[in-house]
């Protein structure tokens, strides 16, 4: 049954430009690939109920998944310039990662997008938001409900909306 999942697991993720060994997938995931979607070894995606979204727009976009990322039901992350996603990294049920607000200048041309960037062992909670410019250093946990626009140190616990350190790394 296991090799039986794992060639389910490449079928269903066959818009990736690289995908690791030993992928699981659980539901049917939407994947677009017009840019590059690259991932490491142990992805798990859990597609069902809700389907997961995995979109890279544009011919110059990255999409960048670390090694052991786990990514539930309902998350979508569009991508239009990059996006990296640390290894070890947990993105939550129904959380949005978006490096780009879809609007383009003037009402014609490409749409601007600035990266994302998830360091190692980061949690991103359910239906969370990280927009254009965030980046999270190596064991940020994001509270759910969370809407990220800007940088984080390694080792807080961030909330709210605007995200805001709620506990830092000394008083762990």
């Amino acid at each position: 049954m296991k090799l039986l999942d794992r060639c389910r697991a490449r079928w269903l993720l066959r818009g990736f430009a690289s995908l690791g060994r030993r992928g699981r997938v659980r539901g049917t995931p939407v994947v677009l690939s017009y840019g590059r979607i690259e991932a490491g070894d142990d992805l798990v995606v859990l597609a069902e109920p809700r389907k997961v979204m995995l979109i890279a727009h544009g011919a110059a976009s990255i999409l960048r998944i670390g090694h052991g990322v786990r990514i539930d039901p309902g998350a979508a992350i569009q991508c239009t310039t990059r996006i990296e996603i640390g290894d070890r990294c947990h993105i939550g049920d129904g959380a949005l990662l978006f490096d780009s607000d879809f609007h383009r200048r003037q009402g014609f041309g490409s749409v601007d997008g600035t990266p994302i960037r998830l360091g190692a062992d980061c949690d991103v909670g359910a239906r969370s938001v990280l927009l254009r410019g965030t980046t999270l250093a190596a064991r940020v946990r994001v509270l759910p409900d969370s809407v990220v626009q800007s940088s984080f140190p390694a080792d807080v616990v961030i909330g709210g909306n605007p995200a805001r350190v709620i506990r830092g790394s000394e008083n762990r």
